[in-house]
């Protein structure tokens, strides 16, 4: 699992209430979101991608530990609701807070259901390395009590169990996990996770467990009761310190320059002929430094291409304006953060409803308000018949980034993780590609073209797409275009110069 995800149960789901769960990836934190991660695999057949596993970077200790939190807030879908769970996590002082990995069948549900949970929990496990540190978390909606029945438990649990308690139990004990909520002695209102309408009864049910061989990890395992969003469960917060990953990864930030001044013919010309001076100025001070050297056709494209990609690098820092990027405006204000706070310390008082009523409110207006600013602003770019803006401003209103697994899997479609079984499913695929039956095809040893005209090199380059992000070498398409005549012969040159 490449990437941490979060789940979420609504309380306008209708029907009996579904299996969630998720297995959490430890090493997998909050620093890993710089690493390329690998695209997915097409399990109809085609070409399986993404770099070994050997090529992540290495591990490093982390002295300071990771706090992590599990808790069942009924919904998200609410106005505003998001924005309260952010500023209750941040007064918990958690670097991680995973919302309902798994709810459990309550005991109105027959056994069918419970096992059938189980059974899925069992398949999201499979597909999880060996060397992972696996942490499940959630409502399972099980009583273990706080009689150490079994190596997986404590003796510092809440209650007494009931079956699905038992059935949590045998669960830990097939995959060699603890339940960290019964190991830690807590005073009994740090230990509850779950209270009845009218706060008549309090038991535990939401649990954290962890894979036996890292329960030493784990520092701290308590609730809080004073956190506040509108839900009759409570939020259980885990130290763990552990060994993390920290990419060391060196990338070539590129700067990105406002290419649409390029449009101004003015500018546009002013800008071909500082190139073109600046290219042919670094081009002899190339050859006095290689006079010695014989040249060949290899090292004659490479002068000429780096001496246009410098003439280019330097022009830009000249005259063109780098682009500035805008920062993403938020609808939620101060005001109603500030009213999510007051009603926190007003959580037991009859002013409580009236704030909790004022929240919603000003939520789902100031979101009203963000989106017909959004909406105008749309407007107002297509009348001015501008495109790039335009869908510039409706891709960052609409777009959704979608993160790959990050995985490979094989023919049936069983995720892979070990390095090894990545490797074979690889050589499996090569040698269906090469022995595939494509007919006797007589293939050339040697054929050369005829010479690259100046008008196919100038075709080609009028009409690359633009709007596309540079290489490595910082040149865009635009720039490229923008240099006219000049950089059509150069480029023309180069090809020209080019042999098989």
């Amino acid at each position: 699992m490449a990437s941490q995800r979060y789940s979420v149960r609504d309380a306008c789901d209708v029907g009996p209430p579904a299996t969630k769960y998720q297995a959490v990836n430890m090493y997998r934190e909050e620093e890993l979101s710089n690493v390329q991660k690998m695209a997915p695999y097409d399990v109809s057949g085609g070409k399986p991608s993404g770099k070994p596993e050997t090529d992540l970077p290495t591990l490093k200790t982390r002295n300071v530990p990771l706090k992590i939190g599990t808790w069942n807030v009924r919904t998200l879908a609410q106005a505003g609701k998001l924005h309260n769970l952010i500023m209750e996590a941040e007064a918990m002082n958690m670097d991680i807070l995973v919302l309902l990995q798994i709810y459990a069948p309550t005991s109105d549900h027959p056994d069918e259901e419970v096992e059938a949970h189980y059974e899925n929990v069992n398949k999201a496990l499979k597909c999880i390395k060996s060397s992972d540190i696996v942490v499940v978390m959630g409502d399972f909606n099980a009583k273990v009590g706080n009689a150490a029945i079994s190596p997986c438990m404590g003796s510092c649990g809440l209650g007494e169990s009931n079956e699905r308690g038992e059935r949590l139990d045998q669960f830990c004990e097939s995959h060699d996990m603890t339940i960290i909520n019964t190991i830690f002695k807590q005073p009994k209102r740090r230990l509850y996770t779950w209270k009845s309408p009218g706060d008549i009864y309090r038991n535990q049910i939401d649990y954290f467990l962890i894979k036996t061989r890292f329960k030493n990890c784990v520092t701290q395992c308590k609730t809080f009761p004073g956190a506040d969003i509108g839900s009759d469960h409570v939020p259980i917060m885990v130290k763990i310190k552990v060994k993390l990953k920290i990419p060391k990864q060196k990338r070539d930030e590129h700067i990105k320059y406002d290419l649409a001044e390029l449009r101004n013919e003015e500018l546009r010309a002013k800008y071909a002929v500082e190139v073109e001076n600046r290219y042919y100025c670094l081009m002899e001070e190339q050859e006095d430094t290689n006079k010695e050297t014989e040249e060949t056709y290899k090292s004659r494209i490479d002068k000429q291409w780096s001496s246009l990609k410098g003439a280019i690098t330097t022009t830009n820092e000249k005259m063109l304006n780098k682009k500035s990027k805008e920062a993403k405006k938020e609808w939620m204000t101060n005001e109603i953060l500030n009213l999510m706070r007051e009603r926190k310390h007003s959580k037991g008082t009859p002013r409580y409803n009236e704030l909790d009523k004022s929240v919603k409110k000003k939520c789902i207006q100031a979101k009203e308000d963000w989106l017909d600013e959004k909406c105008h602003r749309i407007e107002k770019l297509s009348h001015e018949r501008n495109p790039g803006p335009l869908f510039a401003e409706i891709k960052k209103f609409t777009y959704k980034n979608a993160q790959s697994g990050g995985c490979i899997k094989d023919k049936s479609g069983r995720l892979l993780f070990e390095v090894e079984e990545i490797a074979n499913r690889w050589k499996e695929y090569v040698e269906e590609l090469f022995n595939a039956d494509r007919g006797d095809n007589h293939i050339q040893s040697f054929l050369r073209g005829p010479t690259i005209l100046r008008s196919e090199v100038e075709k080609a380059l009028y009409c690359m797409k633009t709007g596309k992000a540079n290489g490595i070498d910082g040149v865009s398409t635009e720039m490229l275009q923008a240099l006219g005549e000049f950089g059509v012969d150069t480029c023309k040159y180069m090809h020209f110069d080019i042999k098989p």
